[in-house]
């Protein structure tokens, strides 16, 4: 006889904490979280863990358990999460199964048993390297000639499993096609007792995980963020910026001047080319701000972004928005800026499978690629100002690109993705 478990389900910020908790508490048990992220460390607020106060003393499970370098399948976690159950049990209390994973929750009450094969392994990299070179194509067309079934219900665009179902086959003799069927006929490991929690006004919930964004945010989500994505990344971020940089207090300004003659010892004394200088001695020194100045020169960076926006509108309050809105060359620009250089960008890191070239090229590719495809910053109000240009034209392009990239980023994003 299956033994009895007890499941908590229900949408993001409904109350399955405290619902869990809450059973515990009356029933002697202890939760099992069935979250796919709750399990990393160092995500606590992002993925909103509860907090010792909100366990009230009720053992948790499942929570912190990973790294966020690690790599979990699902077969991973059933076997934790099955390890978790049968200590609780042999303990004579009750598992309360609290997340919002379905996938998970599924594979782990159905006891499903997944296909084996080494993921990751010498077969799995042998794959991703024909992938990079013959196309998805290819190796659809292999896997229906193993596993017709399977490949049947793939799209060239589901890599992921294309390459798993070949990894199958090649490592055990068995299509997973056929070990699917073998997991559906096999009866549920446990009996489980579903509580479902909803609202009858979606309003509601709504309002909820606004609150529970904002909290997280006041607890320090985006420090959390920071911290998660590490130093290597912003390194990453900063070097494009300060490429950047470069390239307009040198390029962009030669060609407002009309000369391409620098005075070196001019643009070393730039503002923004000695903050760069600074910002590379301090971190090759590994010297931080004084925490005196640490709070200043962080309001004085929060700042640029709003004093640029003012600029912009200053210079463009006299001008009348036909001349915004219903100058075509303006969208010219706009679909140079945010659609054909960034596609054009695109198919040269594609042609070159530039995101192989290191381990996580695509997320690399990803944090400079985002500045490619942005719309035109208010430097270039300031640079017109500077150099007696057109401030207005230029402010008109602030905006028109900017209202237009809410159209175009997801597109550019979403071309990353299905080419990268």
């Amino acid at each position: 006889m299956a033994q009895r478990v007890v499941c908590v389900v229900g949408p993001t910020a409904s109350g399955k904490t405290k619902m869990g908790v809450a059973l515990s508490k009356r029933f002697n048990g202890e939760v099992v979280s069935v979250d796919s992220m709750q399990i990393y460390r160092g995500m606590a607020i992002g993925t909103a863990a509860p907090t010792p106060e909100e366990t009230e003393g009720v053992p948790h499970h499942m929570i912190g358990v990973a790294d966020p370098a690690e790599s979990w399948s699902v077969s991973r976690f059933t076997q934790e999460a099955d390890r978790c159950i049968q200590d609780i049990l042999r303990r004579g209390k009750l598992p309360v199964l609290v997340g919002g994973t379905g996938l998970y929750l599924d594979a782990l009450i159905r006891g499903n048993t997944f296909a084996a094969g080494q993921q990751g392994g010498a077969v799995r990299r042998e794959l991703q390297a024909r992938l990079a070179q013959e196309g998805a194509a290819a190796l659809l067309a292999e896997l229906a000639a193993v596993d017709p079934e399977t490949a049947a219900r793939l799209h060239l665009r589901d890599e992921k499993r294309i390459l798993r179902a070949l990894e199958v086959y090649r490592e055990t003799g068995e299509t997973i096609s056929a070990h699917d069927r073998k997991s559906r006929e096999a009866p549920d490991r446990y009996d489980a007792l579903y509580i479902g929690l909803s609202f009858r006004d979606r309003q509601d919930l709504r309002d909820r995980i606004d609150r529970r964004v904002d909290v997280m945010v006041e607890q320090g989500l985006l420090d959390e963020v920071q911290a998660l994505l590490g130093s290597e990344y912003v390194i990453y971020s900063c070097a494009f910026i300060i490429v950047q940089t470069v390239l307009i207090w040198t390029h962009a300004n030669a060609c407002l001047q009309g000369s391409f003659s620098f005075e070196w010892k001019k643009l070393l004394e730039n503002p923004n080319i000695l903050a760069i200088l600074a910002g590379a001695a301090m971190y090759l020194l590994n010297l931080r701000l004084p925490a005196l100045l640490q709070s200043p020169v962080s309001s004085m960076g929060s700042m640029v972004g709003p004093i640029g926006m003012l600029l912009a509108g200053m210079a463009i309050a006299d001008s009348p928005l036909r001349r915004v809105f219903c100058t075509k060359r303006n969208y010219l620009v706009a679909f140079l800026r945010l659609l054909a250089c960034p596609f054009v960008i695109l198919l040269l890191l594609w042609a070159c499978h530039a995101q192989t070239f290191v381990a996580d090229g695509k997320n690399i590719l990803m944090t400079v690629y985002l500045a490619a495809i942005t719309p035109a910053c208010t430097t270039t109000t300031s640079m017109a100002q500077l150099y007696d240009r057109d401030a207005a034209h230029s402010s008109a392009l602030y905006v028109v690109t900017t209202l237009l990239s809410i159209l175009s980023m997801p597109v550019m994003i979403g071309l990353f993705d299905t080419l990268l």
